[in-house]
């Protein structure tokens, strides 16, 4: 249908490009995976993390958006599946932890750009903090140009963070020293060991698979794009994973040196000043693509929170600005800001997200780190709890992409991730870091539980009192969305 060929803009390149930074984004930053365990560690948690987390997460991904293609993805699964009430709390705790994953990108670029320019001196004490928020501004220009704009930038930027990589790869080739990638040794002298840094980096780095659902309701052909790009993002994500930091190891097993920005003086010594210059711009660019395809989800997300199944504000705007030329003329900034025009979402949660962003930029980015993932496990341990649930109430409904095996198969994909999740819970929960004499996770897993328990009852009374939520019985449609599209139909329960 001609509304819904609008609606669903995104092609298979056009997924690839975003997913891409969501899932992978090249070897930038991961230094710190080295800082936190020794290869002979880190290598098999690589591997295990991928068989066991990425993986089945990617394959439930698949058959989730492609057999239940709606609007913001895990969102709107979430709602069908456990009620309004717990899908505002799930909403909230799925833009809290993306919110702060935004937050760290900037931050790792900026201390990318300071190995050559010294921030300090030309911005001032805080001249990392002010770089990070001038990024934070240009990506959302980028956004606010409209999602063919931001689409072109991501695959070019994806294109320009990729070639580096790819040739430190080749020339690491020549390197490579498979004894070097065995090496167990835990002590200071070594670099030690940090278990809480290893398995939130190793959960950060794969959790992309489950953010590519957000776009479910935006892809054309959604059956044939996720089968394209699971195909192509599962192995490129774990080759890019593991061997620049078996190339890196084996040019320098002393992991003391590895800091941010390492890889770059790294690629120099391998092949010379050109491709720590490549690297540098690769980093760039990865850095960029990671922040706007992080605040996708944010923006969505946000959205969601404010507006149910897309019933938004922005519907009334629209009653009320077609029958009064005369509110067009004097509110035309409102208009502009409320209404979706190609941009995805409408444009003032692409500029809130970025506010919120720019002053999330001025915290410690280990500790945002931490944030992002503890909050990220209660949405992905719903998302999961989703699957299940249309396993077990809906399997007739067509799935494209289909776990074969029954209830019996997607339980059995999803206890891995389940497990991998409740691990790295008890490891945060252990974390030595203590705040008012509360260990640093506990605090954030309850503050965000309490905060979003809160929030979520007090946003479905206001729903409630503006007629929006409750849900009539006889109304099976995903919302009238300001398109004015029509989307696969909600499942009764």
């Amino acid at each position: 249908m001609e509304g819904e060929d609008t609606h669903r803009h995104l092609g298979v390149l056009g997924l690839l490009a975003i997913a891409f930074f969501w899932v992978c984004g090249g070897v930038y930053g991961n230094e710190l995976l080295l800082e936190a365990a020794p290869p002979g560690i880190l290598f098999p948690v690589l591997i295990g993390a991928a068989l066991l987390y990425a993986c089945p997460a990617a394959v439930m991904i698949g058959e989730l958006a492609t057999g239940f293609p709606y609007d913001g993805g895990i969102i709107q699964w979430v709602e069908e599946t456990c009620g309004r009430r717990v899908s505002a709390q799930n909403t909230y705790w799925t833009w809290v932890g993306f919110i702060t994953a935004s937050a760290v990108y900037p931050g790792l670029m900026a201390e990318y750009i300071d190995l050559y320019i010294d921030l300090e001196k030309h911005l001032g004490t805080s001249g990392v903090n002010w770089c990070c928020v001038i990024q934070v501004w240009i990506v959302t220009v980028v956004k606010l140009g409209g999602t063919d704009v931001f689409v072109n930038w991501s695959t070019t930027m994806g294109v320009v963070a990729v070639l580096p990589t790819i040739v430190f790869m080749g020339y690491g080739v020549t390197v490579a020293k498979p004894a070097t990638w065995i090496s167990t040794d835990e002590s200071p002298e070594a670099g030690g060991m940090n278990q809480s840094l290893l398995i939130s980096w190793v959960i950060w780095l794969y959790s992309g698979f489950f953010d590519i659902g957000t776009l479910a309701g935006e892809v054309k052909n959604p059956a044939r794009s996720y089968k394209i790009a699971l195909v192509v993002l599962i192995p490129v994500t774990l080759i890019f994973a593991l061997w620049p930091l078996a190339v890196s190891v084996s040019m320098d097993s002393d992991r003391n040196n590895y800091g941010n920005g390492y890889f770059e003086e790294l690629a120099s010594r391998l092949a010379g000043k050109w491709l720590g210059y490549g690297y540098l711009i690769g980093a760039i660019a990865s850095f960029f693509g990671l922040l706007a395809s992080s605040l996708v989800v944010c923006e969505r997300t946000l959205s969601a929170f404010v507006n149910p199944r897309n019933k938004s504000a922005d519907t009334s705007l629209n009653a009320a600005t077609a029958n009064s030329s005369a509110y067009v003329g004097r509110n035309r900034l409102v208009r502009y800001l409320l209404i979706e025009n190609g941009t995805g979402v409408a444009p003032v949660y692409i500029i809130a997200n970025a506010l919120v962003v720019s002053v999330l930029v001025w915290l410690s980015p280990a500790n945002l780190v931490e944030c992002s993932i503890i909050t990220g496990t209660l949405p992905f341990l719903l998302t999961c709890y989703a699957f299940v649930y249309y396993k077990i109430y809906h399997p007739d409904v067509p799935r494209p992409f289909k776990v074969p095996g029954g209830v019996a198969a997607g339980v059995c994909l999803v206890v891995p991730i389940i497990v991998f999740l409740l691990a790295y819970l008890y490891i945060a929960f252990s974390d030595a870091t203590a705040i008012f004499g509360i260990p640093f996770g506990k605090l954030v897993f309850f503050g965000v539980v309490v905060v979003g328990g809160a929030l979520g009852d007090v946003v479905v009374r206001l729903r409630q009192r503006c007629g929006e939520a409750a849900i009539d019985p006889e109304d099976t449609t995903s919302g009238d969305h300001i398109r004015g599209t029509e989307t696969q139909p909600l499942l009764q329960k």
